[in-house]
């Protein structure tokens, strides 16, 4: 998350008229800060007990790509080593599973 800021003349303006792009451009960066919420201590072992059992486990997030494969991977859903392949149905956006799905139904 980035924070900036920028010094504006409305000249009799209202603020929601003005262009966003206008709005957006020459910003003063002022702070950039990253959030991470923790997985529960006992996913990675609740996972294995899942895969034991026989059952193919799956996540399913909003997260961007490479932010869901690191979820994954810390949960023990992926192994540490995965790597993307092009045409690979193991993680997907939702675009493509929406595509995907209304193909099978």
């Amino acid at each position: 998350m980035a924070v900036a800021y920028k010094e504006m003349k409305l000249r009799g303006r209202d603020i929601d008229s003005i262009p966003e792009e206008e709005l957006e451009e020459k910003l003063t960066l002022i702070a950039i800060a990253g959030i991470m919420d923790p997985l529960r201590p006992e996913i990675p072992e609740a996972v294995r007990t899942c895969k034991r059992a026989g059952i193919t486990v799956r996540m399913v997030t909003g997260d961007i790509t490479e932010t869901a494969m690191s979820i994954a991977k810390k949960a023990e859903i992926l192994s540490s080593n995965f790597e993307m392949t092009p045409g690979s149905n193991v993680v997907m956006e939702g675009k493509v599973f929406r595509q995907k799905v209304k193909k099978s139904i």
